[in-house]
């Protein structure tokens, strides 16, 4: 797996506002603070599956660099633990990647998720960048011993991650074996059930491995990601965590705050609407040949798209509800 240089490595915290100066000593919390800037900062995005002429995803290194850094794009689970893997190792973590299935609607997916897990100090925890609002924003403690304080951990408020070492729960898996489960619950009330959302086991991927979920998630028509048009991205407080979330899902912007109600920013109609909120919200600008890219696919806002319109500066003109 790649490894980013010093000078790549500097270029990645700059973008990030995180200088080698400010970094504390411990290796744990040093990760736990890349992690909450790294969410702040790269909008978990289906954008480029949508708003291109050529609808491809590079998880080249040198081509996730650039569009990254340079371009100031995020990207979804592939694009945004492949970039922090390389961060990490470049930084001198010893981290490798891993396949996950998402559990949707009680149906547990292909393995089309990486994640990532990093060693320190001789444990293993479950770093993941890759999971937009229902991610973790903090490295977590794989451990096998059964529910320990350490595997809890807070999201935005009231909601809470934890992970546990147990077989899923499908007609199909039938060895029984145990792999590393992600569970949120919504509140704390007694009733409120936690529910399993991700897996994932032990076993390094390699290069191509990541080629082929990256081509079934980019192109399959199952694919959620390939059908709708995502973008979400954390809210940095000023005491360095992250204090909220950022989601803008088909024709919604929402914001999720700590021990509040989620608010509704725009209801998006047009095109133009949904490009402007893009900028607005998570700083994702577009060419006119992006904004084209996506007249006459399924994800497309059905009022016509002028080409040409400038990005709305005034929230105003976008549809408030």
């Amino acid at each position: 797996m790649s490894v980013f240089t010093p000078e790549q490595v500097d270029e990645y915290l700059a973008f990030i506002k995180f200088p080698r100066e400010q970094h504390p000593e411990d290796g744990l919390e040093r990760l736990k603070q890349l992690m909450r800037r790294h969410i702040c900062r790269f909008p978990f995005e289906t954008v480029g599956l949508h708003y291109s002429p050529h609808r491809a995803v590079s998880l080249d290194p040198d081509v996730l660099q650039y569009k990254m850094l340079t371009e100031g794009r995020g990207g979804f689970c592939m694009e945004q633990n492949g970039l922090f893997g390389s961060v990490m190792r470049g930084m001198g973590y010893k981290a490798y990647p891993v396949a996950g299935r998402a559990n949707i609607k009680n149906t547990w997916s292909p393995l089309i998720h990486m994640h990532n897990i990093a060693v320190i100090d001789d444990k293993r925890y479950s770093v993941d960048v890759g999971m937009g609002a229902l991610g973790p924003f903090e490295p977590i403690l794989l451990s096998q011993s059964g529910l320990e304080e350490a595997c809890e951990h807070v999201q935005v408020l009231p909601r809470r991650i934890r992970i546990e070492y147990r077989p899923i729960t499908h007609p199909e898996y039938t060895s029984n074996l145990p792999v590393w489960i992600l569970m949120t619950r919504q509140n704390d009330a007694p009733e409120t059930p936690w529910v399993d959302v991700l897996s994932f086991s032990d076993a390094e991927l390699m290069p191509a491995d990541l080629q082929m979920m990256n081509y079934f998630v980019s192109t399959h028509p199952a694919s959620y990601f390939a059908q709708t048009v995502l973008a979400m991205r954390g809210i940095l407080g000023q005491n360095g965590e992250v204090e909220g979330m950022v989601v803008l899902h088909k024709d919604v912007v929402r914001r999720s705050m700590h021990a509040t109600e989620a608010e509704t920013l725009a209801k998006l109609v047009t095109e133009e609407q949904r490009i402007a909120a893009l900028e607005k919200y998570f700083d994702i600008k577009l060419s006119p040949v992006e904004q084209r890219s996506i007249h006459g696919f399924a994800a497309e806002l059905k009022e016509k798209l002028t080409i040409g319109v400038p990005v709305f500066d005034d929230e105003r003109q976008l549809v408030q509800t």
